[in-house]
């Protein structure tokens, strides 16, 4: 985790560089907090959802007038504290890392359209919450990762208001599986949504509130003589957050 922290780090500070030299282009670096739900079936002993408290870090980085390249970092964590049936040493970690580079096809006063590619990473700890033939798995670690298909639609509503739209899809998703010492690859896919809507405050900051999401599969395996059936995830929360424009 550090390592991709780092990365994205360096890859900010080397394209401000170059948007700096720029007077038209600029970068912008924002923070969200999410309350976010996951809802898994199969992967417990029956359907469950868990609360998270999420921050999300983003930056957006455009080296030419019709290119942008989009960072998004975020850590969520679940405790008994938003989790009411949390006891013992049950909790959830997630961290999610994904890049983004999009192209602009379409542009007129009030419509912007952009496509491009991405990649995204994503990390799931859970403790003391899976079973397997009713043994309990102290540590299970959800590894999920692949290329993906990227877009964004931005509306100007008024001057100061622009409505964004973002849908990212990977249907080819790899998923590591991984307790005791053993890691069990398994494919699926995984599929991202927001909707949000930004105001420019002043000519520095904007705030912004949305709603964001996401869809994930993972195909069936099996883990050291135990069948892991098909699992579908969801995920969703109201998100609230400010940017500065640099």
């Amino acid at each position: 985790m550090k390592k991709i922290i780092l990365c994205l780090t360096v890859i900010l500070i080397l394209t401000a560089g170059t948007v700096s030299a720029q007077n038209n282009y600029g970068i912008t670096f924002g923070a969200d907090l999410q309350l976010t739900t996951f809802t898994f079936d199969n992967l417990f002993d029956k359907t469950k959802q868990i609360n998270l408290w999420q921050l999300m870090i983003s930056g957006k980085i455009e080296p030419a007038e019709d290119l942008m390249m989009l960072v998004d970092h975020g850590f969520g964590y679940a405790t008994k504290l938003n989790n009411s049936d949390f006891e013992n040493e049950k909790s959830m970690r997630n961290y999610l890392t994904q890049v983004s580079l999009l192209y602009q096809f379409y542009n007129d006063a009030n419509l912007e359209i952009y496509g491009g590619l991405g990649y995204n990473f994503v990390q799931n700890y859970i403790s003391s919450l899976i079973y397997h033939d009713d043994e309990l798995q102290k540590n299970v670690q959800l590894y999920g990762s692949g290329f993906m298909a990227a877009s964004q639609v931005n509306f100007h509503v008024i001057d100061n208001l622009m409505i964004k739209a973002n849908i990212n899809a990977a249907p080819w998703y790899r998923w590591d599986y991984r307790t005791g010492g053993t890691i069990t690859e398994t494919g699926g896919s995984t599929y991202l949504y927001r909707l949000t809507a930004e105001y420019d405050l002043n000519p520095d900051w904007i705030v912004k509130v949305g709603y964001g999401g996401t869809r994930s599969t993972m195909k069936e395996f099996e883990f050291n003589d135990y069948q892991v059936p098909k699992t579908t995830s969801t995920q969703g929360g109201l998100q609230v957050g400010v940017t500065y424009k640099f």
